[in-house]
Parts: structure tokens; sequence; C-alpha cells
């Protein structure tokens, strides 16, 4: 079990950069690579995860819902989460 435990930080870090491309894709580069790199670190990569289920939304948006609210007028930074 121990083997295990030590294991999973580099399942999630080795997850976040198989996915790094399409991360990217979606959200632009610096959010891509800030939202990978969350994801990879071994404790915030898990505690983000589990705030986006219970939240129902990433934490750092995609390009195309930032340009939806952009063009309904909502600022980038509700979009992404922050104070409106």
């Amino acid at each position: 079990m121990t083997k295990l435990t030590r294991m999973l930080p580099w399942v999630g870090a080795a997850f976040a950069l198989a996915t790094l491309a399409s991360t990217i894709q979606r959200k632009g580069l610096l959010r891509g690579a800030l939202d990978a790199v969350l994801d990879a670190t071994p404790v915030v990569g898990g505690v983000k995860m589990v705030a986006e289920k219970m939240r129902g939304r990433d934490f750092i948006a995609d390009r195309r819902q930032i340009s939806k609210l952009r063009a309904a007028g909502v600022s980038e930074l509700s979009a992404a989460g922050g104070p409106p």
C-alpha cells in the first residue's frame, strides 16, 4: 500500500503532461500551461480537481467560454471565477 501512495503523485503528473497539448489548445498558452502545472502539482492538483468537481466547472475557463462571455459583456476575471 505504501508503494501505491508514493506512486500516486507521479501518476497525476504523468496524466497532466499527457493532456498538456489538448489543455493548451482549449485554454490558450498561458491558461493551459497554468492549468497543467496546477494539475501536476501533487497536493494542489488533487485539491483543485475535487473543488472543480464540487463546483461543476473549471477554475480556469476555456477560450470559447471566455469569448462567449465577452460577447455577453462579462469581464474575463469573472469568467475565470474571480470577483465580478
